[in-house]
Formats: structure tokens, sequence, C-alpha cells
């Protein structure tokens, strides 16, 4: 079977009715329902080393300080 491609649909949808539209739309929905979801499982350790460019330059003493000194105001 021969893959079928959007430009190809899309002059026939044009031509569907308005309920015939909305059937089409329920069918892919369905259809898209019942393929399976792939799972994305994340680690707090993918997470190491992002953002460590805005801190590049930055005196991490001063920065703490300069926060404990806003916080006593």
């Amino acid at each position: 079977m021969s893959a079928v491609h959007l430009a190809e649909v899309l002059p026939l949808v044009e031509k569907l009715s308005s309920k015939e539209k909305l059937q089409l739309i329920e069918h892919v929905v369905h259809e898209l329902q019942r393929l399976p979801q792939p799972t994305q499982t994340f680690s707090w350790k993918d997470a190491r080393g992002l953002g460590k460019e805005i801190w590049e330059g930055v005196d991490v003493d001063r920065y703490i300080d300069d926060l404990r000194n806003e916080w006593n105001r």
C-alpha cells in the first residue's frame, strides 16, 4: 500500500459537507487515541547544567550576601 500525502487528501476534504468533515475529524481523533502514547520519563539528573551560562562571571558569595541583605531590609 502506497502512502497518501496530505496535499492529495485536502482537495477531497474540501468537497465534503460540514457533517462529513465533522465525521472525518471524529474518525481521526478516534484513530489517534488508539495509538500508543509515548511515555517520557525525566530525571533530575537530566537537568544538570541547564542554565549554567546565566551564572558565568557571578561571584556566588557576593550574590548570596546581596540576597541576605535584601531580606534584612
